[in-house]
């Protein structure tokens, strides 16, 4: 089975990939930057779930990818007008989770958030395109969502709005910038 993250690796540079899977011992241990990146992600990823509202579905994790995808499936159809986050889904041996499936008339919005901001024009005002990586997960998502059944209407990508200030309150309104 493989991953999001192992096809982002391949993308990457294919020996990356070779070496997570045959000798993971030679990635750095506690490092820093990386322990950064995941608590910021994690962050992140909260605020964006807070912004779909409390009423939530959350499948269950599973040590078995394709038993995890079915019970997500399950759950989908049992309530198909509720956004759900951390969606799992398999195909083919591919294997990815959503960060949200929002519903949208019978299909839903594939939502990917990102613990990073749009790149800006050279007026630092307008937004740029977002970076290829980003692009490519989420094509990698959609079509593993699309490929195991899941209407999929469009696809947003969500990155931090870096011109949004904190109102306080625990308002987080604005804090992203979506690009489909």
């Amino acid at each position: 089975m493989l991953s999001k993250s192992d096809l982002q690796s391949l993308l990457q540079c294919p020996r990356k990939l070779w070496l997570e899977h045959h000798h993971p011992g030679l990635a750095p241990i506690d490092d820093p930057q990386s322990y950064r990146r995941v608590r910021d992600g994690n962050q992140v990823g909260e605020k964006a779930r807070k912004q779909l509202g409390r009423n939530i579905l959350w499948p269950q994790s599973s040590d078995h990818p394709s038993e995890a995808a079915a019970n997500a499936r399950h759950l989908l159809a049992q309530y198909p007008d509720i956004p759900a986050v951390e969606v799992p889904m398999e195909h083919d041996g591919l294997y990815a989770r959503a960060d949200a499936l929002i519903p949208l008339g019978n299909s839903y919005v594939l939502q990917e958030t990102k613990a990073s901001s749009f790149p800006l024009k050279d007026d630092k005002i307008t937004l740029d395109k977002p970076q290829e990586h980003h692009l490519d997960d989420l094509a990698i998502q959609a079509w593993i969502m699309w490929k195991s059944g899941l209407p999929i209407a469009h696809t947003e990508l969500n990155l931090l709005n870096n011109r949004w200030r904190y109102p306080g309150g625990g308002i987080t309104q604005g804090c992203f910038d979506s690009w489909m």
